[in-house]
């Protein structure tokens, strides 16, 4: 399980490097020596911190293989990671240092969603490519921002699948309409003080 966690990880910063090109296409060209800095944040510590590591793990791994080979167009890859804590606050704070302080190219994470809600409005203004190894929130990638590419599918279209399997496979159907009901209350509790959240920093 750990290695195809790092194998989906891997071809997620494959992917990166084709919008490292992208970018670096209409930016002023830099030295060659210099490194190709991609800014990765997510949450290497808390609850959440398993798939964060994952993420961290599958990043390194990858970046080893392709600065072995040589790097990208001559140059090599430098990841720069941070942590979130699982905190979307946190989140936006290291999107601003990657951004402005670190002069990130490409940047990446979360497996968080809400900590990817609160930086696509610096995502859109920085111009800065994002790519999401894993946040589900349909909202992600329907925010009308064509800076962030999901790598995922979204909670709907996971949703959709486990109640057909669950109808058709396990032929269960009043289990399903009570796990649903849980799992929506839990979910619209958690966006409720996630809101409530993002409202109080604002004021």
């Amino acid at each position: 399980m750990k290695l195809r966690r790092i194998l989906i990880s891997c071809f997620t910063v494959i992917a990166l490097l084709g919008l490292i090109i992208v970018a670096g296409c209409g930016s002023e060209v830099k030295k060659e020596s210099e490194p190709i800095k991609i800014g990765i944040f997510g949450p290497l510590s808390g609850s959440m911190s398993v798939a964060g590591s994952h993420q961290k793990d599958g990043a390194e791994f990858a970046a080893e293989e392709i600065n072995a080979a040589g790097g990208v167009i001559g140059r090599k890859l430098q990841l720069l990671f941070e942590d979130t804590e699982g905190v979307p606050q946190n989140a936006v704070n290291i999107m601003n240092k990657f951004l402005f302080k670190d002069s990130v190219l490409v940047t990446m994470g979360s497996n968080n969603s809400p900590e990817v809600l609160a930086v696509l409005e610096q995502i859109k203004k920085a111009q800065t490519p994002h790519i999401v190894p894993s946040g589900v929130a349909y909202a992600i990638t329907h925010s009308d921002n064509p800076w962030v590419f999901r790598m995922t599918a979204t909670d709907e279209i996971f949703t959709r699948a486990l109640v057909q399997h669950a109808q058709k496979i396990l032929n269960l159907k009043k289990q399903i309409k009570i796990t649903l009901l849980n799992w929506l209350k839990d979910s619209l509790k958690q966006l409720l003080k996630w809101v409530l959240l993002l409202q109080k920093q604002q004021n």
